[in-house]
């Protein structure tokens, strides 16, 4: 019986067997040029800077109006570290007509995701009533958002509010949902600009003209604000 020829391997390479140290570094080397390329912006810090101080500019009182402000919970600063937190009650000295104005800019667009009135009104009881788009015009710029319908309670005990909400990009955008935020706050030199949300809170039973005139009222007053954050990349860029 003839026994089996012993079947001999061919050498391994020795290329092969450095194979994973190869990886690690090119592995290695990737992770620092990304974060070489992805620096922020020098610009991005002064304009965030610039943003932040502006907000305390911003008038309490104005025509009939006089506001108070509201600070925000805890939870609600760390989870959205905020550049700027501008959250102030107004009441109208001549109609009694009372608003909430919040407008929220954070260094980072991510800390700003989920933060939509969809999301976040459910979990203190409000229940969505209707969700209607809307274009404002404020000193001739149109503000693509949306108004927010929502109740809480039962019977005679029932409340109703109003939400004009929209979200601010630094490259001159305004958008409306979540959805549209989510797709255009994801590259890198957005990002480290920033961006905002304006929320204006609003009595259920005040009619539509209005609330139209309160937005016109509050938004106009703070416009100086709005407009800083929403030209940020353009005019730091031009510099």
């Amino acid at each position: 019986m003839a026994k089996p020829t012993p079947t001999t391997s061919s050498p391994r390479p020795v290329w092969l067997a450095w194979a994973p140290a190869f990886a690690c570094v090119i592995l290695l080397a990737a992770i620092e040029a990304r974060a070489y390329f992805e620096k922020p912006p020098r610009q991005a810090g002064a304009y965030l800077a610039h943003v932040h101080a502006l907000a305390e500019t911003m008038p309490k009182a104005f025509g009939h109006w006089i506001g108070r402000d509201v600070p925000l919970p805890l939870s609600a600063v760390h989870l959205l570290q905020p550049n700027v937190d501008l959250c102030r009650n107004f009441v109208n000295r001549q109609t009694g007509e009372q608003a909430t104005l919040m407008v929220i800019d954070c260094s980072d667009t991510r800390n700003l995701s989920g933060h939509y009135p969809p999301n976040c009104y459910p979990g203190n009881g409000w229940i969505l009533d209707k969700s209607t788009p809307k274009t404002w015009v404020i000193n001739k710029t149109p503000i693509t958002g949306m108004e927010y319908k929502f109740h809480r309670g039962a019977f005679d005990t029932e409340s109703h509010i109003y939400v004009d909400d929209f979200f601010i990009m630094p490259d001159g955008k305004f958008l409306a949902t979540e959805r549209e935020f989510l797709h255009e706050s994801g590259s890198f030199n957005e990002r480290v600009f920033g961006a905002a949300q304006v929320e204006l809170t609003l009595p259920g039973d005040m009619l539509p003209a209005d609330r139209l005139q309160v937005f016109h009222d509050l938004i106009g007053a703070n416009w100086k604000l709005i407009s800083a954050i929403l030209h940020g990349v353009s005019n730091e860029s031009a510099k």
